[in-house]
């Protein structure tokens, strides 16, 4: 409750000053995340109401989240970073619906394993956009096994979720809210 009360007023002082002041305010870098996400939301829903398209050219709408698909393969966190570059984050699925939607552009654009933003951080499973754990799983028979702290989709498991070493080469879908 307190992150969200801190979000809110920092969101109140963009708004009432619009940046022309300084404020030293200490926060958590999840705050810091929040915040982000929260202004980048804002400003979609601000270029919506002012007729624009949700995603930019080159991405792709889905329940009003955007996506791309990055098919030239990295490691897990080069990855991450790549999206950050591309002001978004490494994928993160919240049902079976866009689990399926997911595959289907994935197979589309014959992509074989995808990087998804998940990863293991004190033995939970969590989305690096928020920390949050993950309620949505599609981990294949047997899996999570150990075999590392990062998650990727992978075709020979009909894209279920499979754990791995973050050195891995994978393709990796940037998603934004």
């Amino acid at each position: 409750m307190c992150m969200l009360k801190c979000l809110l007023g920092c969101l109140l002082l963009l708004a009432l000053n619009k940046g022309s002041y300084q404020y030293e305010i200490y926060i958590s870098q999840n705050e810091k995340n929040l915040i982000s996400n929260a202004r980048t939301i804002l400003q979609k829903l601000e270029n919506i109401l002012n007729g624009e398209k949700l995603c930019s050219q080159g991405w792709e709408e889905y329940e009003d989240h955007c996506y791309r698909f990055n098919t030239k393969k990295m490691k897990w966190h080069e990855a991450e970073v790549e999206c950050r570059k591309q002001e978004g984050y490494l994928l993160k699925i919240e049902d079976a619906n866009e689990f399926r939607w997911i595959v289907a552009r994935a197979k589309a654009y014959s992509v074989d394993d995808i990087w998804i933003g998940l990863r293991k951080t004190n033995n939970k499973w969590k989305w690096v956009v928020d920390e949050q754990t993950s309620h949505y799983q599609k981990w294949n028979s047997g899996e999570p096994n150990g075999d590392g702290p990062c998650v990727h989709m992978w075709s020979y498991f009909t894209y279920n979720w499979n754990d791995v070493t973050c050195n891995r080469q994978c393709s990796f879908v940037c998603e934004q809210r």
